[in-house]
């Protein structure tokens, strides 16, 4: 649920703009719309082309998920998301593990900038524990060391501090969704990366799973990228996990 509508299936679909290339992005949107409408902008393709291609994408249609997963001093993180503000942004996201001043910081700079310009309020998410790091990643940065799951139990931590600061969900992987839900309902938002039809080869990604299982799981959002974007067919490919993601909820 978006504000008081619910989403239909492909506007739950986030495709992300990997790469630097401005010409490849906006191939991709292209290509997508508007079938898909929902878009993920990271540092990549925003070093690379400056916040300006925000703008050029909403121009196209797309609303745009800035995916820079900010982590700074807490006036620093404000300062920058004031100036992302902007028409089709309707998410942004910030590392979790800034900790409370710095959420908190993040969500007022949010309100306060959409106030100014004019603009809904984008949604703001903290990242939780990034799809690549498994439980002997954890334990070697020191993170949930006293748990039997090290991930599961550091992922709800990170989660109940961006609750506790009033963001609006998380991004966390599709194998840690319904421990979220558990704990914290149904309006908490929770954006899942790592979404694998099949697997890919050379995945930099370790904790995935499947459209179907994570829309059963309870993800608000399936956040994608190669999977689409390096496909012969982005639209097949694109269409097909919808489909799935429709099949999530017919399958016995």
């Amino acid at each position: 649920m978006e504000g008081k509508r619910l989403l239909s299936h492909s506007e739950k679909l986030i495709v992300a703009l990997e790469g630097s290339s401005r010409a490849d992005a906006l191939a991709t949107v292209d290509a997508l719309l508007p079938a898909v409408t929902r878009f993920a902008a990271g540092p990549e393709l925003l070093v690379s082309c400056g916040v300006s291609i925000l703008d050029t994408l909403a121009s196209r249609g797309a609303r745009i998920f800035v995916d820079l997963k900010l982590h700074d001093l807490p006036h620093s993180v404000a300062a920058t998301i004031a100036r992302l503000i902007r028409p089709g942004v309707f998410m942004l996201d910030v590392h979790a593990s800034g900790g409370p001043r710095m959420l908190e910081e993040a969500r007022k700079a949010v309100t306060v900038a959409a106030s100014q310009a004019g603009q809904p309020r984008p949604k703001l998410l903290g990242v939780t524990v990034l799809t690549h790091l498994e439980e002997s990643a954890l334990r070697e940065i020191d993170l949930g060391r006293d748990s039997s799951d090290p991930v599961g139990s550091t992922v709800l931590q990170l989660a109940r501090l961006c609750r506790d600061a009033g963001l609006d969900g998380v991004l966390a992987s599709p194998l840690e969704v319904r421990g979220i839900r558990e704990e914290f309902g149904s309006d908490f938002i929770v954006v899942t990366p790592g979404i694998r039809r099949q697997a890919l080869p050379d995945d930099d990604q370790a904790r995935i799973s499947s459209p179907i299982r994570a829309m059963r799981a309870g993800a608000s959002y399936l956040l994608t990228g190669r999977p689409i974007t390096a496909s012969s067919d982005p639209l097949a490919s694109a269409k097909a996990h919808m489909r799935d993601m429709e099949d999530a909820f017919l399958l016995a």
